[in-house]
């Protein structure tokens, strides 16, 4: 007789053969879904922070140097942090409409387009250098 499966797609003669979940991987599987809800509540805080600066005008950046690191204040004590936090030198902190950047991708984050990076995010040197030339033509336009 062929079993057949069952709602969850297990064969009811292979179920019984199964060795049933213990505590610790019932544990485990608990805490990588606890985990993965505060990894998706702390992105949603963070695009939230992020439309309200937008909505406000505020923008993300500043010129010269901070006296606090990039993100301190939005992440984890520093137990969780992966890597250290950093400063930023803003060279320019004005506006740029995509636009004007349309081409330009970023082979360091699978060829993705520019526009759709965040702050801190690394880009390969020759696309900065493009992308602080096209920022400067763009400034230099406003100002005529």
């Amino acid at each position: 007789m062929a079993s057949r499966p069952n709602q969850d797609g297990i064969n009811e003669s292979s179920a019984a053969s199964t060795v049933s979940e213990t505590p610790s991987l019932r544990a485990e599987r608990q805490t990588e879904k606890e985990l993965a809800l505060e990894a998706q509540a702390r992105n949603l805080q963070l695009d939230h922070q992020s439309d309200t600066s937008e909505a406000e005008g505020q923008g993300t950046a500043t010129t010269g140097s901070s006296s606090e690191p990039l993100g301190s204040s939005i992440h984890e004590p520093r137990s969780l942090q992966v890597g250290q936090p950093f400063y930023i030198d803003w060279r320019i902190a004005s506006p740029l409409p995509f636009s004007e950047i349309q081409g330009l991708r970023n082979p360091w984050r699978d060829n993705r387009l520019i526009k759709v990076s965040r702050d801190g995010t690394e880009i390969e040197p020759n696309v900065g250098k493009m992308l602080l030339k096209a920022w400067e033509m763009y400034l230099s336009k406003e100002d005529k």
